[in-house]
């Protein structure tokens, strides 16, 4: 992350922007996992870009398509895809990430570690910073908290080349134990008493167990978060959750294809290939089903699942079994949706 290469410890640090724009179709799993890093980087906060450019919401009925013109002052990345008020891939983990954040679900790393950049190319970006390509700075937030010396002021400070973990595991976790992500395995988990998720390759991955929770996905991409909505109580004993089942959201009739080869517009080899949309498509916004075996830890045995439709209203209730202290309920083929209200009855 740029931003947390200009942190420095004992002050206060903001993440004043952030985002994974649409249409990248990974987008969703960015909610929870800012969240969480913010959280472990014991940061002050950090803010998305943006909610909305224009007030005229009512007219905004597909993603990627915010305002009149191509462009605003001449720049058309700004047309459409920061919007987020109405995309379900981004607001439909807000509830979860602003839980994390004000209740301070994730716990801050108990190790802190200063990085050292001493090769600056003959400048410093306060921008974007700097140690793209440092091996320090790998997954680094998500292991432990860190900051950046520039000045060569901190006598403790880790060479930037030297990684913080063994890269060749292909996995990164935090010192606290509740952050997860492997890229080789391609699927990341927020595991804490009162918040719990998962995102990424579920399918490839069969059941992915966590502390009192397992989630066994059919979907080559999805994010499964869970959260207590009783902040006195966490998952195995609150009388009220909230599931969020998202996957890849985009408006009907959308298309796309593969850009031109990045090597011949970079000069650069080891990077993904680009998409680029040939025709953004019309209403209405389609969210594709998520179909996941959930199993929760619960004290409880009267709790029922609802499916809450676009409106709020509850759509139907989803069977619930018990079994060795776990409720145990399918999600996806029956009353499918974003959101499910879980309640003591």
């Amino acid at each position: 992350m740029r931003n947390a290469r200009m942190r420095q410890f004992g002050m206060p640090f903001y993440s004043a922007e952030w985002d994974l724009t649409y249409p990248n179709k990974y987008r969703a799993e960015s909610p929870i996992m800012m969240a969480a890093v913010c959280m472990l980087q014991n940061w002050s906060g950090c803010s998305i870009h943006t909610y909305a450019y224009s007030s005229l919401l009512q007219y905004m009925n597909i993603l990627g398509k915010e305002v009149s013109s191509e462009s605003i002052g001449s720049v058309g990345y700004r047309e459409g895809v920061f919007a987020t008020w109405n995309d379900p891939a981004k607001f439909g983990l807000f509830y979860h990430s602003a839980l994390m954040v004000r209740r301070e679900d994730v716990k801050p790393a108990k190790n802190k570690i200063t990085i050292a950049v001493k090769d600056l190319n003959g400048k410093i970006d306060f921008c974007f910073g700097t140690g793209v390509d440092k091996a320090a700075f790998t997954a680094a937030t998500e292991m432990s908290q860190i900051a950046t010396d520039y000045y060569g002021e901190v006598a403790d400070a880790v060479d930037e080349n030297t990684p913080l973990m063994d890269l060749s595991k292909g996995e990164v976790v935090s010192d606290t134990g509740e952050l997860y992500r492997s890229w080789k395995k391609g699927y990341g988990t927020v595991d804490t008493p009162m918040t719990k998720a998962v995102y990424g390759d579920l399918a490839r991955n069969g059941t992915v167990e966590l502390s009192g929770m397992s989630v066994t996905c059919s979907n080559p991409f999805a994010v499964v978060a869970l959260s207590s909505l009783n902040n006195d109580l966490d998952l195995e004993h609150t009388d009220a959750m909230l599931l969020t089942t998202v996957g890849d959201v985009n408006n009907t009739g959308y298309k796309a294809s593969l850009a031109p080869d990045r090597k011949q517009r970079y000069g650069k080899t080891n990077l993904p290939p680009l998409m680029q949309t040939e025709d953004l498509g019309r209403a209405p916004i389609v969210c594709e089903v998520i179909e996941a075996e959930i199993a929760i830890k619960t004290d409880r045995r009267n709790m029922v699942v609802w499916a809450v439709n676009a409106e709020g209203f509850f759509a139907g209730q989803i069977p619930v079994t018990y079994e060795d202290g776990y409720m145990k309920f399918t999600v996806g083929p029956k009353f499918p949706s974003v959101y499910y209200f879980i309640q003591a009855e």
